[in-house]
């Protein structure tokens, strides 16, 4: 079971193990919770049994394995974490019977160059920006760690709350409003091109309803 697999397919260059890794695939039952990895593996001949419908969450994907009836029960089940432990996927699978053998590759962390985002949180309390757009969960949790560390989290908040929020995809928008942060922009699709789509589409709206 696979969230990202280019990773892996680096790993087994650097040891010469390339053809073992892609053999023991294609013997396994594998499944994939989007279409990134989904791409990959079928570039290099690897089967896919099952993937995630939109917007490929955790949760579609572990309903995906109960409306397919399989039986995980004693099965021991591979699971590559994408960045970040996904203790949500691995306690479903072990609430299936699954014996999870969680594989984790790298971590998500702060950048070592955090500027960029002080900059960010200061446009946004001082009105230089009027929308803020988020592509994954661990940029609202760098975004808020990191005006914690400056005592401006609350400010932030109320900031975030006068400007435009967008998202892409119900993890995003749940890791916001973990934050007490609204997004009034998620496009229907998890795609950065669906996201500038839908925000030009709130602005042309915004403008229609309130001209200057």
């Amino acid at each position: 079971m696979s969230e990202d697999v280019d990773d892996p397919m680096a790993e087994a260059d650097a040891l010469g193990q390339r053809e073992h890794l892609l053999a023991a695939l294609r013997r396994s039952t594998v499944v994939c919770r989007g279409p990134k990895p989904l791409t990959v593996l079928r570039n290099h001949g690897v089967p896919v049994a099952l993937v995630a419908p939109e917007p490929h969450t955790s949760q579609d994907l572990l309903r995906a394995i109960q409306e397919a009836r399989w039986d995980l029960r004693g099965k021991r089940v591979a699971l590559q974490h994408y960045g970040e432990d996904n203790s949500y996927l691995r306690e479903g699978l072990e609430r299936m019977g699954a014996k999870v053998l969680d594989v984790i590759l790298y971590q998500w962390a702060l950048p070592e160059n955090v500027e960029p985002l002080k900059e960010a949180i200061q446009a946004l309390l001082q009105g230089r920006a009027e929308a803020v757009a988020f592509t994954s969960q661990p940029q609202v949790r760098n975004l808020f760690i990191v005006a914690e560390s400056l005592g401006l989290k609350e400010a932030l908040k109320k900031a975030m709350a006068a400007r435009v929020v967008a998202a892409v995809g119900p993890v995003c928008v749940r890791a916001l409003a973990q934050e007490g942060v609204v997004a009034q922009v998620v496009p229907p699709h998890p795609k950065m091109g669906h996201m500038v789509k839908a925000l030009a589409e709130y602005w042309s709206k915004a403008q229609t309803q309130h001209p200057a």
